[in-house]
């Protein structure tokens, strides 16, 4: 029998391991278009953009991410 709970090193509660998963997902349809902010910084390569999603299941996705990580 494996582990089903985690805590994570800025979660003062722990997870599901399904959430690890489903937040994977997400991340990976992410886009600089779907941030709510995106805010020049000067001196980097492209902006950094904030994102947050509500999720039934985990109540809320966020994410901070810089928009070239997305260039595809």
């Amino acid at each position: 029998m494996g582990n089903t709970r985690y805590r994570g090193a800025h979660m003062p509660l722990t997870h599901k391991i399904s959430f690890m998963r489903d937040y994977a997902e997400w991340m990976d349809k992410l886009t600089p278009q779907k941030a709510f902010l995106k805010i020049p910084v000067p001196g980097a390569r492209s902006k950094l953009c904030f994102a947050a999603a509500p999720s039934l299941k985990h109540i809320l996705f966020t994410s901070i991410y810089w928009a070239h990580q997305y260039d595809r």
